[in-house]
């Protein structure tokens, strides 16, 4: 059911939380991990902000046009993601 479906995906994407948090935190400075982690929470909540509008303008064209839009947006930070990335964890600077 739709339920169940739902549940599995708000649980694996909140397994990824505490994950992505960690990783971020040891990307910087021990002085400047509050500043990064509001700086986080802040870019968080206007993205979903943002999402929801362009998400409703999209689907209220075309639900085929806002799939190809949010598969594009997966590529291409999974393509920025692995630029970033070096082979040890570390992100390029």
């Amino acid at each position: 059911s739709l339920l169940c479906v739902t549940s599995v995906m708000g649980a694996a994407n909140s397994s990824f939380i505490p994950a992505n948090r960690i990783w971020l935190m040891k990307q910087c400075e021990e002085d400047q991990r509050a500043r990064v982690n509001s700086l986080r929470f802040m870019m968080a909540n206007l993205g979903m902000g943002i999402a929801v509008v362009i998400g409703s303008i999209l689907a209220k064209s075309s639900y085929q046009i806002l799939f190809m839009f949010n598969g594009t947006a997966f590529l291409i930070s999974a393509i920025i993601l692995t630029l970033l990335k070096t082979s040890n964890g570390v992100l390029n600077e």
